[in-house]
């Protein structure tokens, strides 16, 4: 297990993200990402890129390709959101980062099924029918990569379980940014980082109703399923035969202990596991782009990773 230490900038970067989300608040940041989740603006094409939006049975799916590439590798992208925000442009940007750090591997982001119109197991569904048809297209699953952020480092974790339990042949890797894996938020830092954390915390300013949507909202996925079943908190699974995994997660996130029992589980079962603990850092800090520089650092460790599976 490694921590970086944080920079004056990254400092900087997350008590800026602090005030803005103080102004309107954890709730409506939500609400604004499904609102954004909706949007039709139009989405440019890198340069040297190919997108294609399809589906996948009832599933809507984009195949990120870089032209003239040669990798014989696909990235299963599994965005984040808590299980509430559909698949946001900012994710586009995240499948063009796993692109460039694997030299040129396809990416599949797949826009998952999320709350409160669908439930339980319906994003698992989907993220099945994913792996599934990359099988079918020909990818050997040792050319396969599952990666995710927050609700969907769960979602690639539990995919991953259901697979191995049904004896499905397991992808190479996987990638967990800030993974969302205790929907039972039985974690220790639940509590010791409620109020650090300024995107999945609360504020401390926030009235206990507030607070109290804003949970039931988060909490609108698993529409009473249990909490504990590990294919909705993988973190109460086993995870032997599992394949090599990195893990990143910062020490100011609610998810951090999330993070840390995954790795301790996934030791403990033989998996070659890496956890990387960012200091100060909030939740899926990954995506703020190089204008953070332990958000560099990170896509810099996931590149490397790439390098070690070859």
């Amino acid at each position: 297990m490694n921590t970086k230490r944080i920079s004056l900038r990254g400092l900087f970067i997350r008590e800026l993200i602090r005030g803005l989300v103080s102004i309107i608040k954890v709730n409506g940041f939500l609400l604004i990402g499904k609102k954004f989740s909706k949007s039709n603006k139009i989405y440019k094409v890198p340069q040297g890129y190919k997108n294609k939006e399809f589906m996948i049975d009832d599933v809507k799916v984009e195949l990120l390709s870089k032209r003239n590439s040669i990798s014989d590798k696909i990235i299963i992208h599994l965005h984040g959101g808590a299980y509430i925000i559909g698949f946001l442009s900012i994710y586009r940007y995240i499948a063009l980062k796993y692109s460039q750090a694997s030299e040129g591997a396809k990416v599949l982001s797949v826009d998952y099924k999320v709350a409160p119109k669908h439930h339980y197991p319906e994003a698992l569904i989907d993220a099945y029918k994913a792996y599934e048809w990359c099988l079918k297209q020909g990818y050997k699953n040792g050319n396969i990569i599952i990666v995710g952020d927050s609700a969907g480092g769960n979602l690639a974790v539990a995919l991953t379980m259901k697979l191995r339990d049904e004896g499905m042949p397991l992808p190479k890797a996987l990638i967990l940014m800030s993974p969302w894996l205790d929907l039972a938020a039985n974690g220790e830092s639940f509590l010791y980082n409620l109020y650090k954390d300024p995107l999945f915390g609360f504020n401390k300013n926030e009235s206990i109703m507030k607070a109290l949507e804003t949970k039931t909202l988060i909490s609108s996925y698993m529409s009473g399923a249990n909490a504990y079943d590990p294919y909705v908190s993988p973190v109460y699974g086993e995870f032997h035969h599992f394949p090599k995994m990195l893990i990143q997660v910062g020490t100011y996130e609610m998810l951090e202990s999330d993070a840390e029992k995954l790795y301790k589980k996934a030791q403990e079962a033989g998996v070659d596991a890496k956890l990387t603990k960012y200091d100060g850092m909030f939740h899926s800090f990954q995506l703020f782009g190089p204008t953070l520089p332990e958000a560099k650092q990170a896509w810099d460790e996931v590149r490397d990773f790439f390098k070690e599976l070859d």
